[in-house]
């Protein structure tokens, strides 16, 4: 055979090893058939066939209910959503006594159930499959999402046997009323497949969360022919209290078996693996004690390290499966946001023209500069904007603000600024609030504080009273907002978290990332200014009365 395997270029003989050793290993089935149908290499990695050989376990009636969380880019969808189900087509179809299946593939995004039903009816379509294993593509067929196949198995003097595999695909959240995954059969006949049944998005609320989990009691679990039917989770983690915890805590009716691929393996996560696993994980990656990437062709090691020193949690949760509780608490504001979300706080907030604006800042030199802006209104603090950039000096962001101001037809009343904006700089003997001054902006100081934690905590103070707006808050200097947009103000409170000591596993005092700091610095100056105008002042010491002459005043 050549290098890449050419259907129309293969022998009988060739096409048949290629059909018997589909049949026997899912594994095989994936690597031939990707190649033959994409027309390249699989690039096998250890975890690949450590996941080929649970899928065969759910087939083969040995897992029942399971979990699998994998870092992203893993090809998990690639083996769990479109080959897996076309392989297990392949085994009911060829059983001795041929069966039917019935398959309920959901996931988060319809259009991604939609993109996956549609990868597996073309390979069912393809000449590949039809030389090997014939199928009739049914007329009731509807959608990529929504088919139906027939096979028909000869028997000699007895009318034939006939077979049908049915997949119907869609969102978590769109219409499963009337279908189900599997048959009432004691033999495997389809699945109930979860692929990332949350959204990314869904991260930054728990409320979300358990919301979408919910559905998976409701609508989920009511889906099964049967209560043999497997339920098979695949899901990369995004936070602590999304489905696979769910599904692990009793409020969900059954037991499962959770499965892991973490970016960053270590010798505890090698002692877990079964011995055949072990010993082809330790072969591809080269390890020898130390943390080191799950798929180093693919995730250099030095990457996956700098990416968990610049987020902490998002590491740990994404890449590692493992958003516990202390990475958790690490988050500076979670709680304060989770709350701001929840309540509805995160949200397109008006820009009114009758209330004054105050603007907050955290000014560098040769660094990230930040400017907040906030409107009052009764007790409400409105965050109307946040605007920072690189490299640029003090002009460019009293343009900024002066185009802002242009726009929406705002009054500033005042620029609070930390205290350090007027010492005096080295060279040029000049104060960047002389500068600032100088520019058409009066800045008034703010005084300094004891520590880093008593300005997170007087920020901490306001956040019941914050609103946040979504948009003018979440937008990055090249014009992004939202999932696309990279350094925001909203980003940073999010990002914002104790910088974790893995030798002594507690979390230290200082705060990360740098640009996230940045951000957060200068939206603290709020919370500091709002501190020194509600704290009541000491009131003076009396002047001690003493007697007259030349010791006395």
């Amino acid at each position: 055979m050549s290098e890449i395997l050419q259907w129309e270029s293969m022998a009988d003989a060739e096409k048949l090893a290629v059909k018997v050793a589909s049949e026997a290993s899912f594994e095989a089935f994936m690597r031939l058939f990707f190649q033959l149908i994409q027309g390249q290499k699989f690039k096998k990695n250890w975890h690949h066939a450590y996941e080929c050989q649970l899928a065969e376990d759910v087939y083969y009636g040995k897992i029942k209910r399971g979990i699998i969380n994998v870092a992203p880019g893993s090809t998990k969808t690639e083996i769990w959503s479109i080959h897996w189900i076309v392989w297990c087509i392949i085994k009911c179809s060829t059983a001795e006594t041929p069966r039917s299946s019935r398959w309920l593939p959901l996931s988060y995004s319809d259009e991604l159930v939609t993109e996956n039903s549609k990868r597996v009816k073309e390979i069912i379509d393809s000449e590949e499959f039809q030389t090997l294993w014939p199928l009739t593509i049914s007329p009731t067929t509807k959608s990529s999402a929504n088919w139906m196949y027939v096979g028909y198995k000869k028997q000699e003097g007895k009318p034939d046997i006939k077979y049908r595999h049915r997949l119907y695909g869609t969102s978590t959240g769109g219409q499963v009323t009337g279908r189900r995954g599997g048959y009432m059969i004691e033999e495997f006949s389809g699945a109930v497949i979860l692929d990332d049944p949350l959204p990314p998005k869904d991260e930054d609320s728990g409320l979300r969360m358990n919301k979408s989990n919910l559905k998976l009691n409701r609508v989920v679990r009511s889906r099964l022919a049967h209560d043999n039917v497997p339920i098979i989770m695949v899901q990369q983690r995004i936070a602590k209290g999304d489905s696979t915890d769910f599904l692990n805590s009793d409020k969900a009716p059954d037991d499962y078996e959770q499965f892991k691929v973490p970016a960053l393996i270590d010798q505890e996560y090698l002692d877990s693996l079964p011995d055949d696993m072990r010993a082809a994980c330790i072969r591809d990656t080269n390890f020898v004690g130390k943390r080191c990437s799950y798929w180093p062709d693919k995730e250099p090691t030095e990457t996956l390290l700098a990416m968990e020193k610049a987020d902490n949690y998002m590491f740990s949760a994404q890449y590692q499966q493992a958003p516990d509780d202390a990475l958790q608490e690490g988050v500076v504001y979670i709680k304060e946001l989770n709350l701001l979300i929840e309540e509805g706080r995160f949200c397109n907030v008006p820009v009114e023209k009758h209330l004054p604006v105050f603007t907050y800042w955290d000014l560098a030199i040769g660094d990230r500069m930040v400017v907040w802006l906030m409107q009052p209104h009764g007790k409400e603090l409105r965050i109307i904007a946040c605007y920072g950039n690189n490299n640029e000096g003090m002009e460019h962001y009293i343009n900024w603000l002066k185009d802002f101001q242009d726009k929406y037809g705002v009054r500033y009343e005042q620029h609070l600024a930390p205290h350090d904006i007027a010492v005096r700089d080295l060279l040029t003997k000049e104060s960047r609030i002389a500068r600032a001054e100088a520019m058409g902006i009066k800045f008034k100081l703010v005084e300094r504080c004891k520590s880093k934690r008593e300005s997170i905590n007087a920020l901490k103070n306001l956040f019941p009273r914050l609103w946040i707006d979504k948009i003018r808050c979440d937008t990055d200097i090249a014009g992004n907002t939202g999932d696309k947009a990279k350094y925001t103000g909203w980003k940073a409170l999010k990002g914002l978290r104790r910088e974790w000591d893995h030798n002594n596993e507690i979390f230290k005092d200082e705060v990360g990332p740098k640009w996230c700091t940045d951000y957060c610095d200068a939206l603290q100056q709020m919370g500091l200014w709002h501190k020194e105008k509600t704290e009541p002042r000491k009131p003076k010491r009396p002047k001690r009365q003493v007697s007259g002459g030349w010791l006395g005043s």
